[in-house]
């Protein structure tokens, strides 16, 4: 009876190797991922040269920026750095899956601009009087842009094949888009008033009919 030869250290590491780097999957990603995040990098872009502060934000627009992608460098780097807690099993299914992921949610995202039009914008900016979106996703939640929000970057930590990368931007993400969306609803409270709040009184804020 024969044994089959344990793998050394490097060789069992190279093996639990995040397949976002590798190829040709890598490739599959992170194209994946740049068409998700493409609209909103240019929304960013066309705003750049304003330079007004809108009290409504709070700030909150750096907050998440600042949050997302330092969870997003830690989650690639924590992928690398801790092998032993690889996502082994169906890890190839696991990496579609977040590549699935990722894909809806820059597709949710898209539409989430297209109902909005104007009034889609990087930081929170209300007036009174101004309608409130009642169609596509938001006839069933208040903020869906912050569930695609979710959705990619759960996506990364699947695809990344990792369950510290996992937890660290399902978890975080989950909390940095309550947060903002708590300040967005103070906003839009203020400025809108009784209307906001019935709408809010029969709308869920991120999932339909759960949350």
């Amino acid at each position: 009876m024969t044994r089959e030869p344990r793998l050394t250290r490097p060789v069992e590491e190279a093996r639990l190797r995040p397949l976002v780097f590798t190829w040709p999957l890598g490739i599959v990603y992170w194209i994946a991922c740049a068409w998700s995040l493409r609209a909103e990098l240019q929304l960013d872009y066309r705003t750049t040269g304003a330079t007004q502060r809108d009290p409504q934000d709070e700030g909150s627009r750096f907050v998440v920026v600042g949050v997302v992608l330092t969870l997003a460098a830690l989650a690639v780097a924590a992928s690398l750095a801790v092998p032993r807690l690889a996502i082994a099993d169906l890890r190839l299914g696991v990496f579609w899956a977040g590549t699935a992921l990722t894909i809806a949610g820059g597709l949710l995202r898209r539409h989430c601009m297209r109902m909005l039009g104007p009034l889609f914008t990087p930081r929170i900016q209300v007036t009174p009087g101004q309608p409130i979106v009642q169609r596509g996703a938001y006839r069933w939640v208040r903020h869906p842009s912050y569930t695609a929000g979710f959705l990619t970057y759960t996506g990364l930590g699947l695809a990344l094949g990792n369950w510290a990368s996992l937890i660290l931007l399902a978890g975080g993400t989950a909390l940095i888009y309550v947060y903002r969306a708590a300040v967005e609803e103070r906003a839009l409270l203020g400025a809108l008033g009784r209307e906001y709040a019935e709408y809010r009184a029969r709308t869920r804020r991120f999932v339909p009919f759960l949350f």
